[in-house]
């Protein structure tokens, strides 16, 4: 996989590893990259396998979970009388 080296893809791909990651608007950058992987049929079946990893470990059950806690920790950032009227909806 090539993507764009951004904060929120950095938090699940690692470079080299799961993703070749180039500057955002960096065609010579995707270019290269691109090259890369049709030379090299070691860094494609790295990556490949870096990156089923990384789709193997975000289940539906995990999204639900991460959902929740964000929800909560929400919930317990809001000021008591803001909170009461949001636990009352669910």
């Amino acid at each position: 996989m090539i993507a764009s080296d951004l904060d929120a893809l950095r938090t699940f791909l690692h470079h080299g590893r799961s993703a070749l990651l180039v500057p955002v608007g960096d065609s010579r950058a995707l270019g290269d990259a691109l090259a890369r992987l049709a030379r090299s049929s070691r860094d494609r079946e790295q990556l490949r396998a870096g990156g089923r990893k990384v789709a193997a470990s975000y289940t539906w059950d995990r999204a639900a979970a991460e959902h929740e806690r964000a929800y909560a920790e929400l919930l317990r950032s809001l000021p008591r009388r803001e909170r009461l009227g949001a636990e009352s909806l669910g």
